[in-house]
């Protein structure tokens, strides 16, 4: 997807590619986002 946007804009040089921050300290202690997804559907978007 980055090759795609630099690719397709003359204008783009860069891509800066960050997650959220609660996921990834979600992620570090440990938690499933992936297991609790089912539950939580708006996660799956992150997981």
């Amino acid at each position: 997807m980055h090759w795609n946007l630099q690719r397709d804009s003359a204008r783009t040089r860069t891509v800066v590619h960050v997650h959220a921050t609660h996921v990834v300290a979600a992620i570090y202690a440990g938690i499933d986002l992936q297991g609790i997804s089912a539950e939580f559907p708006e996660i799956s978007r992150y997981a």
